[in-house]
């Protein structure tokens, strides 16, 4: 009886070791295009089209359940960062077991400030740094994974 309770319980373990799920990695695979919008003649938002990369490395798939961040700019080398928005979505995704899932993230960010613009529209390129969290649920276990990307884009 002593055999089969330790024999059980080393079972239990194993599985347990076996079956806890990696922690995935999520990067910003690539920042595909960053337009300026107009309203009239004047500049009043800047678009960035870019995609989430979320590779799990478990046999088995799971859900982001929420992906943040906050996007920052800047107009040329030297100056500093600004945050100029942020983004939450909330949509339930399915993320493959053993593989990649790619999300794509469109932003229109309004909050610019105008020399910021100006010099973004003189140089015809932008360094943009977005970082934030996904929040995954991989069987049972929930994950909240980093994320940070700086690139420098020019203007579509």
């Amino acid at each position: 009886m002593l055999l089969i309770i330790i024999v059980a319980l080393v079972i239990i373990i194993f599985l347990t070791i076996l079956l806890y799920p990696k922690t995935p990695d999520c990067d910003i695979s690539s920042i595909n295009s960053v337009g300026v919008e107009f309203k009239g003649t004047l500049p009043s938002a800047l678009v960035v089209e870019m995609e989430i990369s979320v590779q799990n490395p478990n046999l088995y798939g799971g859900e982001l359940n929420k992906l943040k961040g906050d996007v920052y700019i800047r107009a040329s080398t030297g100056s500093n960062y600004v945050q100029v928005g942020d983004f939450i979505i909330s949509k339930t995704t399915s993320i493959e077991g053993s593989g990649t899932t790619k999300i794509p993230i469109s932003l229109k960010l309004t909050d610019l400030p105008l020399d910021q613009l100006g010099a973004i529209l003189l140089n015809n390129r932008v360094d943009i740094n977005i970082r934030g969290t996904v929040e995954l649920s991989i069987g049972p276990f929930g994950h909240a994974v980093y994320f940070q990307e700086t690139e420098t884009v020019n203007l579509i």
